[in-house]
């Protein structure tokens, strides 16, 4: 069965119906220091949260204007991101983008019935999500999700996540510019790959 993106109609589109929304794009990287200097340092980015995942992955989320780029990185040792480091020649790049949606079952059948395979489908109390194969959108992972209950969760510094990062051998300083402790919106998730978390007044993304 071939998948059918194509709509004549805007308002028929798949992505109008499940009602998604664009939240984030991520970017992952062999190391946050050096994304972190450019997306923060060069364009100007925010830092909002992050946290280390137990599947060995480091994410930090930052705003740019009216936009959201979530940072990835491996924790020392993990092999999350090897078929991705892999496949962009150890150079990493855009690992997936995040749209919201109100109900991930409901996405996932209406995808299910115009063709379009996924993967993943995941619930918890603090997040919900599906994924779509980078084989059937031109080869970039995409996500829906739904953010949970996130209340009481105090995200990591970005100190922090720069020194989960560092081995004993390299720990170079980098400096940074939130308040420790601050507490954030909820990030996307454990991707295949997969977070992110908004400001006080913006929706979590995780």
């Amino acid at each position: 069965m071939t998948a059918d993106f194509a709509s004549e109609d805007p308002d028929s589109s798949l992505l109008t119906s499940i009602g998604a929304r664009f939240d984030h794009v991520a970017v992952a990287g062999p190391s946050l220091a050096a994304l972190v200097a450019f997306y923060r340092d060069t364009l100007g980015g925010e830092y909002l949260y992050g946290e280390v995942l137990p599947v060995g992955a480091i994410v930090a989320t930052f705003t740019i204007g009216t936009g959201r780029v979530e940072l990835m990185a491996p924790t020392p040792g993990s092999s999350f991101f090897d078929r991705f480091f892999e496949s962009t020649a150890g150079r990493g790049g855009v690992h997936h983008l995040t749209f919201f949606v109100d109900d991930v079952d409901v996405a996932a059948a209406a995808l299910t019935a115009r063709g379009i395979a996924t993967f993943g489908l995941k619930h918890i109390t603090q997040w919900s999500e599906v994924f779509i194969h980078p084989r059937g959108n031109g080869g970039v992972l995409v996500q829906l999700a739904k953010v949970g209950d996130h209340s009481g969760i105090t995200w990591a510094t970005l100190e922090d996540l720069l020194v989960a990062q560092r081995s004993d051998e390299n720990r170079t300083e980098v400096s940074e510019s939130t308040t420790p402790g601050q507490t954030r919106a909820p990030r996307v998730s454990s991707l295949p790959g997969p977070t992110s978390a908004p400001s006080p007044t913006t929706t979590p993304s995780r």
